[in-house]
């Protein structure tokens, strides 16, 4: 009987970390559980205000209250240049010398997330 409730006991946990690792690669496009997890709770407990989750693609997670205002405080921060007139709904544009940088937006309850592309 023993043997038995260590075996479910282990099934168990192997389901909740398969679990994680799915949800982490499907909304965050990684497979790195601690990176995805410990970001979340850096925006949940307010030790940060924007995150990188993830490089490829570039993946950033803030706030959800002001994620637009932060996103283009951000990017203006980093050198790039705001083009409100090529928005495209919920994707954001920005200019960086000739290249343009689309950035889609997406918000939820806990956190804005912020999907770097380049042209």
């Amino acid at each position: 009987m023993n043997q038995k409730k260590k075996t479910t006991t282990a099934m168990l946990i192997l389901l909740a970390v398969l679990l994680l690792i799915s949800v982490s690669y499907i909304e965050f496009n990684t497979f790195n559980i601690m990176k995805t997890s410990s970001s979340i709770f850096k925006i949940l407990s307010g030790n940060a205000v924007v995150v990188q989750v993830n490089n490829e693609p570039n993946i950033f997670i803030s706030s959800p209250n002001n994620s637009m205002a932060l996103l283009k405080e951000f990017m203006k921060n980093e050198g790039h240049e705001y083009l409100p007139d090529e928005r495209m709904s919920s994707t954001l544009v920005f200019k960086d010398n000739d290249k343009k940088i689309y950035v889609e937006v997406s918000l939820n309850r806990y956190y804005g997330m912020w999907v770097f592309n380049q042209d």
